[in-house]
């Protein structure tokens, strides 16, 4: 699979913008009493613009690239009624890593002094408990999920250092839990071929996604 995706960001004093490009290699097992197993494999291109102003309002710019691996595991089993409604409880778990980045980001302080900018490697490890609801017909099928996460890993460390000035650091702790609802469906253009989509939000996280929508197409052969 490929995917391709923008973002916009919110800070607590500033903005970014973001593009992702991945590639995905996944197998799946399926049983005739509804269990299945998923298995993803996942290759990632990120890059990263961003806008940020401190307490005296001077300003910051930095853009970088990295890239990043992960892989997920996800275990459910579809229970599915005679009139095509199904409930589908499941059980997710995905580890990442995102590659660390040394970069220059430029203030408007000084005739544009530069800051170096040590970015170091983020490990991730996230559990998932959800239940679906849906119906399925021959040709559509409507669902929605909900979800309870959690982020075991995700600690970010960061440096920065200027000509002239004190080397300092941050450091972030990203463990959270949330929950995500999601909505969607897709449809059958033929035996091989269909169109999907969703609309995700997730609530309680410290590192919130506001909203998020995936489309695309899937063939099979």
């Amino acid at each position: 699979a490929l995917d391709y995706g923008t973002g916009k960001d919110t800070y607590a004093n500033g903005t970014g913008k973001e593009k992702l490009a991945s590639l995905s290699l996944y197998g799946t097992m399926q049983k005739e009493d509804g269990q299945y197993l998923d298995i993803i494999l996942r290759g990632s291109r990120i890059k990263n613009d961003y806008t940020v102003y401190n307490e005296m309002n001077h300003r910051l710019d930095g853009k970088y690239r990295t890239s990043g691996v992960s892989v997920s595991v996800e275990y459910g089993k579809r229970s599915v009624r005679e009139n095509g409604f199904y409930i589908e409880p499941s059980l997710e778990l995905t580890a990442g890593h995102l590659r660390g980045k040394d970069y220059e980001a430029v203030s408007d302080y000084a005739g544009g002094k530069k800051m170096h900018i040590r970015q170091e490697g983020i490990n991730s490890v996230i559990g998932r408990i959800g239940l679906g609801i849906g119906k399925e017909t021959e040709r559509t099928s409507l669902f929605g999920k909900i979800g309870l996460s959690h982020e075991f890993g995700g600690k970010v460390k960061s440096t920065f250092s200027a000509e002239g000035e004190p080397t300092s650091g941050t450091e972030a702790d990203l463990k959270d839990s949330w929950i995500d609802v999601e909505v969607g469906g897709s449809w059958l253009l033929n035996k091989n071929t269909y169109l999907y989509g969703t609309y995700t939000r997730n609530f309680g996280a410290d590192l919130s996604n506001k909203w998020r929508i995936d489309a695309g197409i899937r063939f099979s052969f």
